[in-house]
């Protein structure tokens, strides 16, 4: 079977690659250790258990077939494991949030604030506010503005 690479040729003594997101870099994995991971741990209180939550966060995002997944299908997963497995850990309104995720046409912040401007539900005002978080913790680190981490 031929690939595209067999006829490549080199031309030049470097080699840019994009990801599918339009990233240069693999800035997947440090906005996951930086931001999103910690953001659940703020936004929900999760600090008894903040070292295994963000191990596990990681898995699902970054280690797992799951990579990539959507911010929300991985939040829904993470904060339904954590409610699972400790007896401490519960999240409000949880249920909502799972159902949303697996029904709304559109994953994002618009969505949610549409389902908001309906209805009042805890766990989608704490998933947005934890989404804007992550996007200004993502900006903050880049230091212009512009995800560069």
């Amino acid at each position: 079977m031929s690939t595209i690479f067999d006829s490549f040729e080199r031309k030049h003594d470097f080699l840019i690659c994009v990801d599918s997101d339009g990233c240069a870099m693999d800035t997947m994995d440090i906005k996951h250790f930086r931001c999103f991971g910690p953001c659940m741990i703020e936004v929900w209180g999760l600090h008894a258990h903040e070292q295994e939550l963000l191990a596990r966060w990681n898995e699902i995002n970054l280690y797992t077939m799951t990579r990539g997944i959507n911010r929300f299908k991985g939040l829904a997963i993470a904060l339904k494991e954590a409610e699972e497995t400790y007896d401490d850990v519960q999240i409000d309104d949880l249920e909502t949030f799972l159902r949303w995720t697996e029904i709304t046409k559109e994953l994002s912040n618009r969505a949610i604030e549409d389902v908001l401007a309906q209805k009042e539900s805890k766990s989608l005002r704490m998933a947005l506010e934890w989404s804007e978080r992550v996007n200004v913790a993502i900006k903050k680190s880049s230091g212009r503005g512009k995800s560069s981490i």
